[in-house]
C-alpha cells in the first residue's frame, strides 16, 4: 500500500489520475493488479486501465542449457564485467571466478543487494546448509563488500559472488542453478509498483523457484504450481528451499509449469495485448 506520508509520490499519482478527463486520453497500462488497485483507489476508472505484466526475451534463453553444460560455460567467464559500466556513478561489483561442480546443489539469487532483498537471509541459509552452494549475482561493489565481510567472519566456503553479469551472459548463470530465489523481505517505497524482471527470467530458465509472498509476485507465481512461495522470514525461506531440494517430483512439476508460463510472458505477447486493447478503446470512444 502507498505510504500515506509520501505526499510527493501520492501527489504525482493524483495528477496523473486527473489526466483521464482529457478528451484524447485513452487510459493507462499497469504492470500488476496491485498497481491497478492503487490507481482505482485514487479515482481512476477501471475501464481506462489494462493490466499487462512485464515479460522476458525468450531468445536469450534459447536453446535451454542443461545444468552441467551451463556450469561449464560460466566457469570460462572472466569476472571483469563491471569494469565497463556504472550505476548512478556507483561501481557494480566485480565477481569471483565461478566454478560449480556438476553434482553440486546450487541456490541462485540475481539482483540488487539492498537491505531487505533477502541476501542476508540467504547467507543464513548457507550457514545452515554447508553442502549447498549459493550463487549470488549482481550488486554494487560497496554492498557486495559488506556481505563478503559477513561471509568471511562466518568462515563460509559455500557462497560465490558472481558480481555484475551482462544481460547477454545472464541466462547461463540462471541455467547453472537448481533453485532460483526472490526473497524480498521488507517493503521499500517502490514496493507497490514493483514487478521484478527477474521473475520472468527465472520462469524462462525453467528452474525451481522460491519467492516470498508479495501480492504482485502472487499474480504470476502460484504456490505449488510454478513456484514455492514463503513468508518473509529466514525460517520460512529455509523451509521452502529444503522442501524443493528434497521433493524431486514437486521440483519437476514446478520446472515444467515455469517453462510453460514463460511462453506466455513474452514481449511480443505483451505488445500484442496492449495494441489490441488500444484498438478496442479507440472503437469504444
Amino acid at each position: 500500500m502507498l505510504p500515506s506520508e509520501d505526499k510527493i509520490v501520492q501527489g504525482t499519482l493524483t495528477k496523473f489520475v486527473q489526466m483521464q478527463a482529457r478528451p484524447n486520453f485513452l487510459g493507462i497500462v499497469t504492470i500488476s493488479n496491485t498497481l491497478k488497485d492503487l490507481y482505482a483507489k485514487l479515482g481512476f476508472l477501471e475501464s481506462k486501465m489494462l493490466v499487462s505484466h512485464d515479460a522476458v526475451d525468450m531468445t536469450r534463453f534459447e536453446p535451454p542449457l542443461e545444468i552441467a553444460q551451463a556450469r561449464r560455460i560460466i566457469s570460462t567467464k572472466q569476472p571483469d564485467y563491471a569494469l565497463e559500466t556504472s550505476v548512478d556513478g556507483k561501481q557494480p561489483a566485480r565477481g569471483d571466478q565461478i566454478d560449480l561442480p556438476a553434482d553440486a546443489r546450487v541456490v541462485g539469487y540475481c539482483g540488487h543487494f539492498y537491505a531487505g532483498r533477502g541476501v542476508l537471509e540467504l547467507i543464513e541459509c548457507a550457514t545452515r546448509h554447508p553442502s549447498w552452494i549459493f550463487l549470488l549475482i549482481g550488486g554494487l561493489e560497496q554492498d557486495v563488500a559488506e556481505y563478503r565481510a559477513i561471509v568471511n567472519t562466518r568462515n563460509l566456503h559455500n557462497i560465490r559472488f558472481a558480481g555484475f553479469v551482462p544481460q547477454a551472459n545472464l541466462a547461463s548463470y540462471l541455467f547453472a542453478c537448481d533453485i532460483l530465489t526472490m526473497p524480498y523481505m521488507t517493503a521499500r517505497q517502490s514496493s507497490p509498483f514493483m514487478s521484478p524482471m527477474k521473475m520472468f527470467e527465472y520462469l524462462a530458465a525453467g528452474r525451481g523457484i522460491v519467492a516470498t509472498d508479495w501480492p504482485q509476485i502472487q499474480e504470476v507465481l502460484q504456490h505449488e504450481r510454478n513456484a514455492l512461495l514463503c513468508a518473509r522470514d529466514v525460517d520460512s525461506l529455509d523451509a521452502a528451499l529444503s522442501r524443493l531440494m528434497q521433493d524431486k517430483s514437486l521440483y519437476i512439476q514446478l520446472k515444467h509449469e515455469a517453462c510453460r508460463d514463460a511462453q506466455q510472458f513474452t514481449w511480443a505477447n505483451r505488445a500484442l495485448s496492449i495494441l489490441q486493447w488500444i484498438e478496442a478503446r479507440l472503437c469504444a470512444d
